[in-house]
């Protein structure tokens, strides 16, 4: 803390730690800018104006004022944490991570500067930096209930699902907020255990009115398998704010169910690529209601649904739309519907395809997806090092086509990996295309990705590889699901490691090489 003589300055520091305590920045943030007056070179009246001026959303005028009091006073830990804060909140993210450590260099057991440095760790997704961050601020401050929320939260973002659970716990004694009760409610459910299920009923009964409650619940209800309820709260996700926009883009009234008695009806693909496939199967539901269906999905599905059942016209995002009465997304068709079982797939059109074949006489044609798209939340998960699955590319008797699409189809050049594949589709235009790759297959191993709804609806025998914090679409703990009959699940048993599953999937493909005819047998 700088050093300050008394006299008036700190008589209008206290006017204004007075007017701060009862909440009125504005006033609080005059007394302060007199302080400053009276003596400019009072380091902790710039640090109390930045506070001020960050809690009035002047954040730009907050830096210089924090830069000014670390100027005064090189020390001052309190401030080079604030303006870390700061900087935050102007997108300045790597100066920042500089604030945060000088305010560490300063004061190693500054627990604040530790938890801010950790939530922005997190943000970027350095969620192994962040982890230990928040195990620091801890460390100097136990009773830090924030921290062991945060820390919760990047635990479970990496799979760590127990020791998720103990942080969350931790918070809930020192502050049992309702953010926090909700995240381990959540968090509870996904790992299989029916309190969690119980603590988001009654969260929704204390607010019934608040959209986020309802949706975690919906995505709990459907994990464990209660569709028709699960349905229900799933749909409150249309009033989620940062949902809002993708299911209110229209002029038109949302479909609720009703015939359509020859009305157009749009049907739009809400999130990926896979949920659009796996959702396609209600459109015949609702082409029974009497209406003319448009089809709205991710342009790179376009080639592959025009012509499916029930569709008048497909588009893609992006297209001139032609006139319609009212719409409806494909993922909220189960509940409008009131679809008490799930229907089975619906296999696309998938085209023909002439390309000479490179497999040999009698090889196992396998078709391999081992990563998502990056930009899902989820996808550190989910996607899989190609490296990893080394102990597939040596197996004899398998000719491995790669399946991967995108950005990430390159590790199949840049990584340490042992696969040779006879076929690549990194070029593909379209999954058309890679419809016509997966139809020649007799396999095809994914992870929790469009791959694996592509070659489900078409009815190919899929593997289906997953982490231990699984998609509530999946279920709990079985090899099988009702989505794809044609399907087998692989799960893992503990966080971030693939080894087990890789080697069941290894096994299998043993047994499969002696007795071919047993690729058709799913469990």
């Amino acid at each position: 803390m700088a050093d300050r003589s008394p006299g008036r300055g700190d008589a209008q520091i206290s006017l204004g730690l007075a007017q701060q305590e009862a909440g009125d920045w504005k006033v609080a943030l005059r007394h302060f800018r007199r302080a400053a007056e009276i003596d400019p070179k009072d380091a902790t009246a710039h640090l109390l104006i930045g506070n001020a001026l960050g809690r009035l959303g002047e954040w730009a005028q907050a830096i210089e004022s924090y830069r000014t009091a670390v100027a005064l006073y090189p020390r001052y830990a309190d401030a080079y944490n604030n303006l870390g804060i700061a900087l935050v909140r102007v997108g300045l993210d790597r100066e920042a991570i500089a604030a945060y450590g000088k305010a560490i260099e300063i004061e190693p057991r500054h627990a604040n500067a530790y938890f801010n440095l950790g939530k922005l760790s997190a943000r970027l997704n350095e969620l192994t930096t962040a982890i230990s961050l928040f195990e620091m601020a801890i460390v100097f401050e136990p009773n830090h209930a924030y921290a062991y929320h945060e820390l919760g939260a990047a635990q479970e973002k990496c799979g760590q699902l127990e020791q998720a659970a103990a942080s969350y716990r931790w918070s809930m004694r020192l502050d049992p907020t309702r953010t926090v009760r909700e995240n381990l409610a959540s968090l509870l459910a996904l790992m299989g255990e029916p309190a969690g299920i119980e603590m988001l009923e009654e969260l929704v009964r204390e607010t019934p009115d608040e959209p986020e409650s309802h949706w975690n619940l919906g995505i709990g209800l459907l994990l464990h398998g209660r569709f028709t309820d699960g349905w229900k709260e799933f749909e409150w996700r249309t009033e989620i704010p940062r949902f809002y926009k993708q299911h209110h883009r229209f002029e038109q009234p949302r479909w609720q169910g009703e015939p359509l008695d020859g009305k157009t009806i749009l049907l739009f693909g809400e999130q990926g690529h896979g949920d659009t496939l796996q959702f396609l199967r209600y459109i015949p539901f609702v082409a029974e209601r009497g209406g003319r269906i448009v089809l709205e999905v991710p342009p790179l599905l376009r080639g592959l649904l025009q012509g499916f059942p029930g569709v008048e016209l497909c588009i893609g995002i992006g297209d001139d739309k032609p006139e319609f009465s009212t719409y409806a997304s494909l993922m909220s068709l189960p509940f409008l519907l009131g679809a008490e079982a799930i229907p089975p797939p619906i296999a696309p059109l998938v085209p023909e395809r002439s390309r000479a074949n490179a497999w040999q006489s009698g090889d196992l044609k396998v078709g391999l997806s081992w990563a998502g798209s990056p930009k899902n939340m989820r996808d550190r998960l989910r996607s899989i090092p190609l490296a990893h699955l080394n102990p597939l590319a040596v197996m004899d008797g398998v000719a491995f086509t790669s399946l991967q699409m995108g950005p990430m189809s390159m590790e199949s050049v840049e990584s340490q990996h042992s696969f040779c594949f006879v076929e690549d589709c990194a070029n593909l235009p379209d999954f058309a295309e890679l419809a016509a790759v997966v139809a020649q297959q007799d396999l095809i191993i994914t992870v929790d990705t469009a791959v694996a709804h592509l070659a489900g609806s078409m009815g190919k025998p899929v593997w289906i590889l997953l982490n231990n914090a699984v998609d509530w679409r999946w279920g709990l703990h079985t090899a099988l699901t009702d989505w794809y009959p044609n399907a087998r699940l692989f799960r893992q048993n503990k966080y971030a490691d693939w080894s087990g599953v890789v080697e069941m999937v290894r096994q299998e493909l043993e047994a499969i090489k002696r007795n071919k005819s047993t690729l058709s047998l799913v469990a």
